[in-house]
């Protein structure tokens, strides 16, 4: 049994998923799979993953067999997969540092109780090539619970690294009926079933987080993510039924949200009028 399951989801991602996949190859510690589980893609990304996979067999590729098409899906049939005692959900546009996983190790050896640490990230533009800094800057003083509820989310999705056992134990698992705000609410269930995590704020950032712009970064905002958005905060409105700071924290995002849609709508009717008088 490895010691790290390393899960990426991954589609269409010629260009990128041969570094990410690099990024664990080279890790100064070597007891890990990593598994990536194709979410359909249509280009090259599939040739590229069995090129690397033939090499190295710690390399483990996984279509998805089951629907809904996304990441949750591909990540939930990677967490079937894994045999690590340590989970890390690393993206297929990102990367770990060599010693990623080394000093991970370390962490929960001196921090043995804990269901999950949490490491910096750092952000990369990958037009220039150049670090952008972290993501966030860990900080214990704050209240990560209501950060995630704001959808600002305090850590990136592989700067957490999971027991396995906990994840079981507490049927963790990214919820199929999102569209977006996986992670989001991912770790917000992470917070209701009360796991236990700590900050490794004094430790170097070990993960890099990929900045550009590209098709899949840049979604359409459409029916299906506003269905998806109204079904987040319906769950976590009855969630926190009983939890005044929470439901404000909703009350916010819920203003936010109006406004937003509304502006999306304006667009939209003018969209379609300058259509109707000037291209019908």
């Amino acid at each position: 049994m490895p010691r790290f399951s390393i899960i990426t989801p991954v589609y269409n991602r010629q260009q990128l998923i041969g570094k990410t996949i690099m990024s664990v190859i080279s890790q100064t510690y070597g007891d890990w799979e990593m598994v990536i589980v194709d979410d359909g893609s249509t280009d090259s990304t599939v040739s590229i993953i069995k090129m690397y996979e033939e090499q190295d067999k710690r390399i483990k590729l996984v279509h998805r067999h089951q629907p809904p098409k996304g990441a949750a899906t591909c990540r939930n049939i990677g967490l079937q997969k894994a045999r690590g005692e340590f989970i890390i959900f690393l993206d297929s546009d990102d990367q770990l540092r060599p010693f990623a996983l080394e000093q991970r190790l370390k962490a929960f050896r001196d921090n043995p109780t804990c269901d999950f640490l949490v490491f910096q990230t750092i952000k990369k533009n990958l037009s220039t090539g150049k670090e952008e800094g972290l993501w966030h800057e860990l900080n214990g003083q704050q209240d990560h619970f209501l950060q995630f509820l704001s959808l600002q989310s305090p850590w990136q999705t592989a700067g957490p690294v999971w027991k396995l056992s906990s994840l079981v134990k507490h049927s963790l698992v990214f919820d199929l009926q999102l569209l977006i705000w996986q992670d989001v609410d991912f770790h917000l269930m992470a917070f209701y079933k009360k796991l236990s995590y700590k900050l490794m704020q004094d430790y170097p950032a070990d993960v890099i987080y990929s900045v550009h712009t590209d098709a899949l970064s840049q979604r359409a905002y459409d029916y299906k993510q506003r269905r998806s958005q109204i079904y987040f905060l319906n769950k976590h409105l009855r969630l926190n039924k009983n939890n005044i700071r929470a439901k404000e924290q909703l009350k916010q995002l819920c203003t936010q949200l109006i406004h937003k849609n509304f502006e999306q709508r304006y667009f939209d009717n003018v969209m379609r009028l300058l259509w109707l008088k000037f291209v019908k």
